[in-house]
């Protein structure tokens, strides 16, 4: 009677994991907030007390990428789209005392569907409010996040029309497929700016999708040793 009920058990828990997989599966293609984490290096300031040439910084930042295109030729427009973004020199790897901070209001995003080195393809958010301190004793005026793929061989394409985000990058963004990247920071009226380049993008998963994930390994794992157990 127990070896009935545990095979039944068995049964019952096998035939949750392809639901739990679909489930996985459907989150990570489904139109959502796609989170990202970011580390890079400063190669020019006219900060140096806030951000010294060399510093190392962290930018952790999502966007949104079911907005519409608002603009309807192969120049995206999201409005809205880039929903957080924080930024950090990353402690021991900076000199720099400048303290960060994170988007207090929707930021843009903008892509482009680029036809030759002139005009590479590109993804671009920019983030205009903030928690952010003022550099070199200018309040500051904006942050760029920029990555260019002059050979136009990158995963984005837009045809025109008003398709979403999502459907305009085809998947995450890859840093491998841009080779010319930057970050830069502005204070306000052109009074100077530090800029650098990108060296590390990764995409965070939702945290609904990776407890799945764990769920359904722990399962696989649960099954297992009952298989071991019954020999």
């Amino acid at each position: 009677m127990f070896e009935t009920e545990s095979f039944k058990s068995m049964n019952f828990l096998r035939s949750l994991i392809p639901g739990l997989l679909l489930l996985c599966s459907s989150l990570a293609t489904q139109g959502s907030i796609v989170n990202y984490h970011a580390t890079g290096q400063f190669t020019s300031s006219d900060f140096p007390l806030d951000i010294a040439i060399g510093d190392r910084f962290s930018i952790d930042f999502s966007y949104d990428d079911s907005v519409l295109d608002s603009n309807p030729n192969n120049f995206g427009n999201f409005a809205g789209a880039l929903r957080s973004l924080d930024f950090r020199l990353l402690p021991g790897f900076s000199t720099g005392q400048y303290a960060g901070g994170h988007l207090t209001v929707p930021g843009e995003v903008e892509t482009i569907d680029g036809n030759g080195p002139l005009v590479p393809d590109r993804f671009y958010a920019r983030a205009d409010f903030g928690t952010f301190p003022p550099l070199g004793g200018y309040a500051f005026s904006g942050l760029l996040f920029v990555l260019d793929d002059p050979t136009d061989t990158s995963s984005i394409t837009d045809s025109g029309g008003n398709p979403t985000l999502a459907s305009v990058l085809n998947g995450p963004v890859v840093l491998s497929q841009f080779s010319q990247t930057t970050v830069r920071l502005d204070a306000v009226d052109k009074h100077g700016s530090a800029q650098g380049v990108v060296t590390s993008l990764t995409v965070v998963p939702e945290p609904v999708s990776g407890a799945l994930m764990v769920l359904g390994a722990s399962m696989l794992i649960l099954l297992d040793r009952r298989r071991i157990s019954r020999r």
